[in-house]
């Protein structure tokens, strides 16, 4: 997987957040990782495919889109 860091950035200046409120750390599935590791903390609760198939497809500028309808609903 490839990441951006502009665009992470970006992102996170956006949404006030951090890069690891964004990662989600899964591990290959013969990987064997200590279950005390730090990566485990990026590790997120399931959600569906579908969604995040949609998010990371997502144009930077549609990004910014959710990002202002999201600010105008404060």
């Amino acid at each position: 997987m490839e990441i951006n860091l502009e665009r992470l950035e970006k992102f996170c200046r956006d949404f006030n957040c951090t890069p690891n409120d964004i990662l989600d750390f899964r591990p290959y599935q013969n990987d064997t990782i200590p279950n005390d590791h730090v990566l485990h903390t990026l590790t997120k609760k399931e959600i569906s495919n579908e969604i995040t198939s949609k998010i990371n497809a997502l144009p930077l500028e549609k990004i910014q889109q959710i990002h202002d309808i999201i600010k105008n609903m404060e």
